[in-house]
């Protein structure tokens, strides 16, 4: 049986609640989705998409119960750990940039998830009613992110 090697420095950050959006380590051109609760991040993707390596029932070896099956199964959920950790690591890199790209990807609040409709909002991604409730480092940190966007010509012009 494997053991996980000790959580890095940035996997120990605290991640903010609230929406992400970050490149799969494995694939960059596929973005990836999270909601994170409680610093919990879990897997948002559009319906009829999965993230991650993905085992097939015609992939695994053997029946299970079989040495050959459950020595595949370890090795297969080392390698969905070790995936998960770097997406981790990802997401807490840069969680106001990530927080910027879910809203400006799927149009919705990087906060709650609602649908975001005003200019204002749609600039910094997260809507009035949860600007109000933001904690303010979070909302000058994603204010930061959406003016360093607009400086490398990636940004919302309004």
């Amino acid at each position: 049986m494997s053991t996980q090697p000790p959580l890095t420095e940035a996997e120990q950050v605290p991640l903010p609640d609230g929406f992400y959006a970050v490149p799969d380590p494995d694939a960059p051109a596929i973005m990836t989705l999270w909601h994170v609760k409680d610093g919990t991040p879990k897997a948002r993707p559009p319906k009829g998409t999965r993230y991650g390596p993905q085992a097939l029932r015609k992939d695994i070896p053997g029946r299970p119960g079989d040495d050959e099956y459950i020595a595949w199964m370890r090795a297969h959920f080392d390698t969905v750990g070790a995936w998960l950790k770097r997406m981790r690591a990802a997401l807490a890199a840069n969680p106001p940039a990530a927080m910027r790209a879910y809203a400006a990807l799927t149009n919705h609040c990087c906060n709650c998830g609602r649908a975001l409709t005003g200019g204002t909002s749609k600039a910094l991604g997260v809507g009035p009613d949860c600007r109000e409730r933001m904690p303010h480092t979070l909302l000058m940190a994603l204010l930061a992110e959406v003016k360093r966007a607009r400086a490398i010509g990636g940004g919302t012009s309004e």
